[in-house]
Order: C-alpha cells, then structure tokens, then sequence
C-alpha cells in the first residue's frame, strides 16, 4: 500500500513537470517574456498566502487519531475563515503593494487569483482527507488532469488569442477551479456553522 501511494506521488510530480516544460515552451513562443514577468512577480505573493492558510489544518486531519464530522466542518470552517481574511487584506493592498513592486496590472489581476485562492482553501479539507485514506491514485489523476487541460489547454488557447498575461491568469484559474470540482465531488466537506473551543484548540495548536 505504501509502495503503490509512494509510486502515485512520485508519478503525479513527474507528470506535473513533464506537462508544465510542455506548456511553458508553447506559451514561450505565444507570450512575452513581460507577461510573464507580470505574473511571476503577482503569484509570489498568493504562494506565501497559501502556505499560511494551509498549514497546520489540512495536516491536522490527515494525522488526527480520530476525526468526526462536526471536527471536519470545523476545520473548514477555519479554513474558509482565514482564506477570506487574507484575501481581504490583500485586496485592500492591491494598489500599493503592485506600486511597490512595480506591477500596476496587479490591481485588475488580484481578485482573480484570490478567487481561485479562496477555492484552493476550500478544497483543502477534502484533498486532506483523501490524502488520510491514501487516495493518491485520484489525487495524482485530478492533479495531471486539471493541470493539462484546466490550466495548459485554457492557457495555450488565450495566448494564442493574444490574452497576453491573462491567459496565464485565467488558465491558473481554471487550472484551480476543475481541481476543486473533481475534489470535492470525490469528497464534500462542508463548513459547520457552530464552532465550540475543544474542537478549534486542537487544530490551532497542531
């Protein structure tokens, strides 16, 4: 069992970076190297948000001796609350950190990447869980999947309609949006509207 998961992980990172060198050199020859600037210089900042809203939480659920349905809408819950809550501050900076950084199109750029953000939280419990029962046979097959056709194929087919940078933008979107969908038909987790202290204490000090 260990073997078969360990092989399925180790197949889904070789087939995510096969399937990205692909895409990078087409949008190479479709895009400018600005555009991608522009990009790169604007995922910086959601790649740190990610790591703060998912540590701790979704490894808490894979690692919990015991867990509950009340615990998972918790964690949801908590989930959802501090995705919103950067995406917040973050919207409401928008303007000045992309005058720091010298990329004015962040402003236009930034609800977009936080909607797709707010998703990758959201479908955080569910791929933990999956993740728990060692379902890594669908993980890998929804990440090659979502990647080549939600991000490569809508990337590809805006820059070759001249998008520029937003057929980057868009195609990470998609790319996040169909993940969330095959996730979270395979496991729905919903957030639980009642919250007491013994279940939030664990999670906050795991």
């Amino acid at each position: 069992m260990m073997m078969r998961a360990a092989l399925w992980v180790f197949a889904g990172k070789l087939g995510n970076q096969v399937i990205t060198l692909g895409i990078v050199m087409i949008l190479a020859r479709l895009l400018t190297p600005e555009d991608f600037g522009i990009v790169a210089a604007s995922h910086v900042i959601l790649v740190l948000s990610q790591v703060v809203v998912r540590f701790g939480i979704g490894a808490y659920l894979i690692q919990a001796e015991a867990l509950t349905p009340r615990i998972i809408g918790t964690a949801q819950t908590l989930m959802l609350i501090a995705a919103f809550t950067i995406s917040a501050i973050l919207f409401s900076l928008a303007g000045p950190i992309g005058a720091a950084i010298n990329v004015p199109q962040l402003v236009q750029i930034m609800p977009v990447m936080l909607a797709g953000f707010i998703l990758s939280a959201a479908t955080n419990p569910s791929a933990s869980l999956l993740s728990r029962e060692m379902e890594f046979e669908f993980l890998t097959r929804a990440e090659i999947s979502s990647h080549a056709i939600g991000y490569g194929a809508v990337a590809v087919v805006l820059a070759a309609l001249e998008f520029g940078f937003w057929a980057i933008i868009f195609g990470a979107f998609a790319q996040t949006l169909m993940r969330c969908v095959l996730v979270f038909r395979r496991v729905p987790v919903w957030p639980s509207l009642s919250m007491t202290l013994s279940e939030i204490t664990p999670m906050l000090r795991f």
